[in-house]
């Protein structure tokens, strides 16, 4: 618990020495640019942001994975997606909260490390 409670410390720093930089409208508006990409429909902006997402996710992963976050290296990018889109999908009152908190939260609640 002790962990856990530093990196939520630590993600609510970069959090407050960021606080424009991403959160979770962002995060949303980024899910939905992949949609469209998915769906054929998609400009070169939406692959863009599809592309800040998933370097996004993956450096969240890398940073806590072994941890605070474990076995999200030993699945496919496309889980750890789905996660972090289901959990931020689920809590809109949490969309100005930053990007990284909000992924770590949803991997780290889904993927725990055991004590």
């Amino acid at each position: 618990m002790r962990h856990f409670l530093i990196a939520i410390t630590l993600f609510s720093a970069i959090h407050n020495c960021h606080a424009a930089l991403f959160d979770g409208n962002n995060m949303k508006a980024w899910f939905e640019a992949s949609d469209r990409v998915s769906d054929r429909r998609g400009t070169m902006d939406d692959m863009s942001e599809a592309m800040i997402m998933l370097g996004y996710i993956a450096s969240v992963i890398d940073l806590s994975e072994g941890r605070y976050i474990c076995g999200a290296a030993r699945i496919p990018m496309s889980q750890s997606v789905a996660i972090v889109r289901k959990y931020v999908e689920a809590n809109p009152t949490q969309w100005s909260m930053s990007a990284a908190g909000l992924t770590f939260i949803a991997l780290s609640t889904a993927l725990p490390c055991k004590k």
